[in-house]
């Protein structure tokens, strides 16, 4: 009988130790990390202005080459290969 009291006690104190100890508690920092959100925030349109300027620069490029181009042809028919990616909605049609 105590033989069990005693692996049943053994088995409550495993389950009663904290896994994780806390070395240091955390603490508010004194002073703002960098970069700062504005900057990262602004950067970010700027980046995307950009990028949807070429985008649209491009577009209205490539609409004027001519449709017998070699290139247009080649991309054309590269792009009619591309399968597009089945949706979970769709999956059983």
């Amino acid at each position: 009988m105590l033989t069990q009291q005693y692996e049943m006690a053994k088995v409550q104190e495993v389950k009663e130790t904290p896994s994780v100890k806390t070395l240091d508690p955390g603490r508010v920092p004194e002073r703002k990390s960098f970069p700062p959100r504005l900057m990262i925030i602004l950067s970010g349109i700027c980046l995307a202005i950009v990028i949807a300027a070429v985008w649209v620069i491009e577009s209205i490029r490539w609409d004027k080459v001519d449709p017998q181009d070699p290139r247009k042809i080649f991309f054309r028919e590269l792009a009619s290969t591309w399968k597009k990616p089945k949706t979970l909605g769709t999956a059983g049609r």
